[in-house]
């Protein structure tokens, strides 16, 4: 499609080679109308948590970043997080860190703090997934999908590391919308801002207008 209609020398909105990326995606996607079978993995993490509700237009919150296939929307009571094409790395490198929130119903700042650490994280995965697929030799039949090791034969990182300078520009990007600045979340030289987690580790308790609710309020 192009960028503008009436003035073809504006060219398309996007490029051949990002169109050939994502036809692995495209490909995926189609699981959800037709049988599909992904042998011994699954191709993303995924994330749900609770959020608080508002029941007015806060309620609602969509974003996605196409070039890491990270997209989050929260709705309501629930909150979704996913990366794609991923084969869970995510999901086994934060199983942990999310148990913290299970029956916490997350300010939306919260939420979208989460968002930043998901998104941030797909930018640091050094790994591009290959895979074989096996297209079925009459209708009904399953689609095959297989994968090979992320790790591979090498024995560095997953993942490059992590940065706090980095992962405060990500923060700032979600919480803009609030009136934050990079510079009212990030401190040399290497703090960063949190409305998740407080300096022991707990999970802070955060009330309908993001204040923290003392651990005595909260019993």
């Amino acid at each position: 499609m192009r960028i503008e209609r009436s003035d073809p020398t504006q060219g398309f909105i996007t490029d051949p080679e990002l169109l050939n990326e994502l036809r692995t995606l495209h490909t995926f996607l189609q699981s959800i109308r037709m049988p599909f079978e992904f042998s011994g993995f699954h191709p993303w993490s995924i994330f749900m948590v609770e959020t608080r509700p508002y029941g007015d237009t806060r309620d609602f919150d969509y974003h996605d970043e196409i070039f890491t296939l990270t997209f989050s929307i929260r709705m309501g009571e629930i909150g979704i997080i996913a990366c794609l094409e991923d084969n869970g790395a995510q999901e086994e490198r934060f199983s942990d860190y999310f148990e913290k929130f299970k029956g916490i119903k997350l300010h939306p700042t919260q939420f979208d703090e989460l968002v930043a650490k998901v998104t941030y994280t797909a930018h640091l995965m050094n790994r591009v997934p290959k895979y074989i697929m096996m297209l079925p030799k009459k209708e009904g039949d399953k689609v095959m999908a297989m994968s090979t090791p992320l790790q591979g034969f090498s024995t560095s990182p997953i993942f490059d590391e992590w940065k706090q300078r980095d992962y405060a520009a990500y923060l700032t990007f979600q919480w803009s919308k609030y009136g934050l600045q990079f510079e009212d979340i990030f401190k040399e030289p290497d703090m960063v801002l949190s409305n998740l987690i407080n300096e022991d580790g707990t999970v802070k308790i955060l009330d309908a207008d993001g204040n923290l609710i003392k651990p005595d309020r909260h019993k």
